[in-house]
């Protein structure tokens, strides 16, 4: 996948910059308002890894 990437041009999927991913580790306790921040920012783009559970099974659904 990260071949088939880096092999796109420049500006393909209405991105001006080259991606990557990463993993955020942090505490409960400040996640909520840190995720909410950065999301603020527009800096991040977010993807859902949970997308296969149900609602009931998401942590954080009733926030």
């Amino acid at each position: 996948m990260e071949e088939f990437i880096d092999n796109l041009p420049a500006m393909d999927l209405m991105r001006s910059e080259k991606m990557s991913y990463i993993q955020l580790i942090m505490p409960v306790e400040s996640a909520h308002r840190a995720i909410s921040y950065l999301g603020e920012l527009g800096l991040l783009q977010f993807r859902d890894l949970n997308a296969d559970k149900s609602p009931f099974q998401r942590t954080f659904v009733n926030q």
